[in-house]
């Protein structure tokens, strides 16, 4: 009987290659945000609308997001 065995981190980067993504490892899975398949067009025609990467468009939109709900909550409190 053949073990099994976890496939390595160059399998893994082919794969991701084979599929025209990016491998991408993180310890931090609680603050990664994955963009749902639906919204990834839109997602890199606002990116380069823009004139951002998309990482750069997000994290500014992303930023945008928490700012304004900061200063709603701010506003409740006094």
């Amino acid at each position: 009987m053949k073990e099994k065995t976890n496939p390595s981190y160059k399998q893994l980067q082919k794969m991701a290659e084979a599929v025209g993504g990016d491998l991408f490892v993180t310890p931090m899975k609680n603050m990664t945000v994955l963009v749902p398949y639906d919204l990834q067009e839109s997602v890199r025609k606002m990116s380069a609308d823009a004139g951002k990467t998309t990482n750069e468009y997000l994290e500014s939109v992303l930023r945008n997001a928490i700012d304004d709900a900061r200063a709603k909550k701010s506003k409740r409190r006094k």
